[in-house]
């Protein structure tokens, strides 16, 4: 798992009850494969600059079983200092960051234990 810092992440990210961070890293590019375990939260710290462009996609497995089923994870798009949303994802989400700093990317799932790949861009 890379890492771009030895600070508490308590100061940089408020986290809520079951939420665990997965990674924390500075490149440009990344992809996780993971699981999402059913009540909690995945959480993906990237360091990045003001005017740079955060792309997110998320690819999640079909559950087969459950009616209706369009997508079974997402994520949202926080800024990690103030934990102000700047993206709502869904499956995908790309938008220029307003700061120097460190964002958060919160991925949920809908149902059960969900498999998923996130690819995280910026440049």
């Amino acid at each position: 798992m890379p890492t771009n810092s030895n600070r508490p992440l308590q100061q940089t990210l408020s986290l809520e009850n079951g939420a665990k961070v997965k990674a924390r890293f500075t490149s440009q590019s990344a992809e996780y494969e993971a699981l999402w375990v059913r009540g909690t939260t995945d959480v993906y710290i990237i360091g990045a600059k003001a005017g740079q462009t955060m792309s997110v996609t998320i690819q999640a497995e079909k559950k087969k079983n459950v009616p209706n089923s369009e997508e079974d994870a997402g994520f949202d798009v926080f800024n990690a200092k103030n934990n102000e949303l700047i993206g709502d994802g869904g499956e995908s989400w790309s938008g220029k960051l307003p700061e120097n700093g460190e964002y958060a990317i919160s991925v949920v799932g809908d149902h059960g234990n969900t498999a998923y790949k996130l690819k995280i861009t910026v440049r």
